[in-house]
């Protein structure tokens, strides 16, 4: 479901960057899209904000969530955080 707004393989490669966690191919990320992250939960959080930054951070943040929750990224601490 798109709500006007789709996480893309870009926004969780970024992710797993910042964690430096590397990812072999375009493939991998695409199924981390599929299995672990519910990007309709995502979409929905992202447009209770109306600023564009505000809902990027909040896009980043949950992606981030996902992947800890998966053991895909390390728990601990956070490299994005959702706006005030």
């Amino acid at each position: 479901m798109s709500l006007a707004w789709e996480v893309t393989n870009e926004d969780v490669g970024n992710v797993l960057d910042s964690h430096g966690v590397e990812f072999k191919t375009y493939g991998e990320i695409e199924e981390l899209l599929d299995d672990t992250i519910d990007t309709d939960a995502i979409e929905k959080g992202v447009l209770t904000y109306t600023d564009m930054d505000d809902q990027t951070a909040s896009m980043l943040s949950d992606i981030e969530d996902h992947l800890m929750k998966a053991d895909v990224i390390p728990k601990g601490e956070k490299k994005f955080s959702n706006p005030e």
